[in-house]
C-alpha cells in the first residue's frame, strides 16, 4: 500500500508525494491552497541564487525559498499561519506592521487576524494552550515569518506541448 496521494486540478496531475510533503512542499500556488490556509502575497522575483530569492510586494521586499517558476514568471509567495510569528518589534527582514483585527478562538488553536497599510488581512496561528499572549484587537504588531517557511510559487502546472 502506498503512502502517496494526488492532487488534480482540472484533469491536471498537480502534484503526487506523502501528504506531509504535499502540506511542507506544495509545488504550486494551487496545491499550496487546496490543502491549507495561506498568506499570500503578489510581487516579482528579484534576485535568484542557490534556491532563495527576494521578493518585492506592496508591503515591503522579503526573501523566501523559490520554487520551480517559468522564465520570467513571478508567480506568488506563500506563507502558512502557523508559520507567521506575533511580535512586537520586527527581528526579520520577513515583518509586516499590521493592527491586530479580529482574534478568533478555533479550539487548539487562535486565528490572530492583522490589517497591513495596504488593507491586506494577513493570519497568524497561536497555540491556545496558554503559553502564548493574546494580543488585544487595536494593538500594533508585527507579522513576521523565516525565509525557510515561505515559498514563492508558480500559480499552477501547466500543459506541457
Amino acid at each position: 500500500m502506498s503512502d502517496r496521494v494526488g492532487v488534480m486540478s482540472q484533469g491536471r496531475i498537480q502534484q503526487i508525494a506523502d501528504p506531509r510533503e504535499i502540506y511542507n512542499n506544495p509545488v504550486n500556488g494551487f496545491v499550496a491552497s487546496f490543502v491549507g490556509e495561506n498568506n499570500t502575497f503578489a510581487g516579482t522575483v528579484k534576485n535568484p541564487a542557490s534556491g532563495m530569492a527576494g521578493y518585492e510586494t506592496a508591503l515591503g521586499t522579503f526573501r523566501a525559498r523559490l520554487g520551480e517558476l517559468a522564465p520570467g514568471g513571478n508567480g506568488k509567495l506563500y506563507v502558512r499561519p502557523e508559520h507567521t510569528l506575533l511580535s512586537q518589534t520586527a527581528t526579520t527582514e520577513n515583518a509586516v506592521p499590521v493592527t491586530i483585527s479580529e482574534i478568533s478562538f478555533e479550539g487548539a488553536f487562535i486565528a490572530v487576524h492583522g490589517m497591513a497599510e495596504n488593507g491586506q488581512t494577513l493570519v497568524a496561528e497561536i497555540r491556545n494552550d496558554g503559553s502564548a499572549t493574546v494580543p488585544d484587537t487595536g494593538a500594533r504588531m508585527f507579522m513576521q515569518f523565516d525565509a525557510e517557511r515561505a515559498a514563492i510559487l508558480p500559480d499552477a502546472a501547466v500543459a506541457k506541448g
